[in-house]
């Protein structure tokens, strides 16, 4: 009897301290073995051909920014052109009789504002004259710097440089705000616009 019993207690140790079987037994035997298993790769280099869309990336058409007839243009289709340079002009008799008016009222007004500072300090000019005119003199410099706004956009400039690949401008010709006068392309950088399938 106690032999008997010897043995099923040590049949029930082996039993608890030996593997415990999977869910699947045959999943466990079929599972490879990777340890210390060694894999070589290879880079394979294959051509590569894919469609794709060329883009510049500056490309503006450059319109007139004053209404007037044109004068003269001085740049023709294909010429390279660099940044600011003058592609056409527009008559600018008008404009240029204007800018010399609006200088000498600012001169004029310059000297009143001058007379006016010496004689306030002297106390021979109340301060409500002298006021008006300081005021005079700073409308006096804004109608100048306007008339040589205006003047200026008489030019018609590349806004950077490229090349000209349209040019509708031609001398004698009234053009209007807006209107278009020459198209100017950068001839680089490229951008590519590739599609590549999944």
């Amino acid at each position: 009897m106690t032999r008997a019993l010897l043995c099923a207690a040590a049949t029930t140790i082996v039993a608890a301290c030996g593997p415990r079987p999977t869910a699947d037994p045959r999943a466990a035997s079929t599972a490879p073995d990777t340890a210390g298993l060694l894999i070589a790769t290879t880079t394979v280099r294959a051509p590569l051909q894919l469609p794709a869309q060329l883009y510049v990336e500056h490309d503006a058409a450059v319109v007139a920014r004053s209404a007037g007839v044109v004068d003269s243009v001085m740049a023709e289709l294909g010429s390279r052109v660099a940044d600011g340079m003058t592609l056409a002009r527009l008559e600018n008799v008008d404009q240029e009789l204007a800018v010399a008016q609006a200088e000498a009222t600012y001169e004029n007004v310059g000297r009143l504002v001058n007379r006016a500072r010496v004689m306030t300090k002297a106390g021979g000019v109340t301060v409500a004259d002298s006021e008006q005119t300081e005021f005079q003199y700073r409308q006096a410099d804004i109608a100048r710097r306007k008339a040589r706004r205006d003047l200026e956009l008489t030019r018609i400039v590349a806004p950077f440089p490229g090349v000209v690949t349209a040019r509708y401008a031609r001398p004698g010709r009234f053009v209007a705000i807006g209107d278009t006068l020459f198209r100017v392309t950068e001839s680089g950088p490229l951008l590519a616009r590739v599609r590549v399938s999944e």
